[in-house]
């Protein structure tokens, strides 16, 4: 199942990726994944 067509994606300048609030190298936000049940 894709999902990423149910969160709005946000565009922006690849200058400007170190002025957001959260990201890392990979795009993806696995500690909030923890107690997932699709994570494990």
């Amino acid at each position: 199942m894709d999902r990423m067509d149910e969160f709005y994606q946000i565009l922006m300048r690849g200058r400007d990726i170190p002025y957001t609030a959260v990201g890392n190298l990979s795009g993806m936000l696995w500690e909030w994944l923890g107690n997932a049940t699709a994570a494990e």
